[in-house]
């Protein structure tokens, strides 16, 4: 697994000096498949994310994250109401 770090050093409240790392993949994983999205209706907002892990080839994952965008879709389509 690939991991990029960074290093971040931001002034909290009382002036001091705080560092954070954040470590992320990119890159492909084998058995692993993720997405996340943004949707945006009026002033409400949905942030969705999924992982599946496991798998025995990583084509089944992405079929099962566009049924799941499918679905969240529709429903969205449907309700308006999220």
């Amino acid at each position: 697994m690939e991991l990029k770090e960074r290093v971040w050093e931001v002034v909290d409240s009382t002036g001091g000096h705080v560092s954070f790392k954040i470590e992320d993949n990119f890159g492909k994983l084998p058995g692993v498949e993720h997405d996340c999205g943004i949707v945006t209706y009026g002033e409400k907002t949905l942030v969705m994310a999924v992982l599946v892990d496991n798998l025995e080839d990583n084509h089944s994952g992405k079929r099962a994250i566009q049924k799941i965008g499918r679905i969240v879709d529709e429903y969205l389509r449907s309700s308006c109401s999220f």
